[in-house]
């Protein structure tokens, strides 16, 4: 049974999908992979995913949020918040802050806000426990819903 399961996973990362997703190219993926992506944070996957959603369909859309995906970006923002950050650190939490605009903008983010009062305590975390003055005020403009 092991080596079945070895033999999907070796399949799994040689095929093309998975060299799509390692080039940062989420078009064709699926909302429940994407969240699990996301559970490593980068620059490459928060560029990725703001891509995807600024294309997704609705039903996309809800699949993320209901996968976790907004918990995930505000996990990560509330992590990156919460330590000294490299220029590389802070540009990815720039392109989370902008895909956490992408799903608050959507019925389906906005509902889950209303719906999750942890959602919103992650939210204030990741936002206001930070120490600098310019990474608060560069998300609150970067976060001005449309």
């Amino acid at each position: 049974m092991e080596k079945a399961s070895w033999g999907k996973a070796k399949k799994l990362a040689t095929s093309a999908k998975a060299k799509q997703i390692e080039y940062g190219n989420f078009e064709d993926i699926d909302p429940e992979l994407c969240v699990k992506l996301l559970s490593i944070p980068s620059l490459k996957n928060f560029s990725s995913l703001h891509c995807k959603l600024k294309t997704c369909t609705e039903q996309w859309l809800k699949d993320f949020v209901a996968f976790g995906g907004l918990s995930i970006l505000f996990g990560s923002l509330e992590c990156m918040s919460s330590r000294k950050l490299s220029f590389l650190d802070a540009f990815a939490g720039l392109e989370c802050v902008r895909c956490v605009k992408e799903v608050m903008n959507s019925e389906a983010g906005l509902t889950a806000m209303l719906d999750s009062s942890d959602l919103v305590c992650q939210l204030a975390r990741g936002l206001l426990d930070h120490s600098s003055f310019s990474h608060k005020k560069t998300c609150f403009h970067d976060l001005k819903f449309n």
